[in-house]
C-alpha cells in the first residue's frame, strides 16, 4: 500500500487522500473516516490500482482521521490513522509601494 496525503494544510483547502495498491485484485473502495467513525468521503467501488477521495475540513484543528480500504461486499481490507493538522489561513499583506499598470514598484 502506498498512500499520499498533506499533513498539514491551511483552512479552506481540499484534502486530497490517494491510496495506490500494488495490485487490486477485483474492486474495491476508500472511505475517508472521521474521529467519531463517520464517513467523510468515499470513492465508490473501482477496479483500479489507485483511488483518491477529497474533503474540505470546516475549521483549523489537529485531528486523526482514518483511511478505510473495503472490498467489493463492504469487508475491512485496511484501516489505518491519517493525521491532519489544520491550520488558520494566513491573511495577505502588502506592503508599501506604488501600483502601476498593476506592477508594484
Amino acid at each position: 500500500l502506498w498512500l499520499d496525503f498533506p499533513r498539514s494544510m491551511s483552512v479552506g483547502r481540499i484534502f486530497t487522500l490517494t491510496v495506490r495498491r500494488s495490485s487490486a485484485p477485483g474492486q474495491w473502495r476508500l472511505q475517508l473516516l472521521a474521529e467519531n467513525k463517520q464517513v467523510l468521503a468515499d470513492s465508490g467501488l473501482a477496479a483500479e490500482p489507485q483511488l483518491s477521495v477529497q474533503w474540505l475540513p470546516p475549521v483549523a484543528e489537529t485531528m486523526v482521521l482514518q483511511a478505510r480500504l473495503l472490498d467489493k461486499s463492504g469487508k475491512t481490507i485496511a484501516q489505518g490513522p491519517i493525521p491532519l493538522q489544520v491550520k488558520d489561513a494566513v491573511p495577505l499583506q502588502i506592503q508599501g509601494g506604488v501600483w502601476s499598470r498593476g506592477i508594484a514598484r
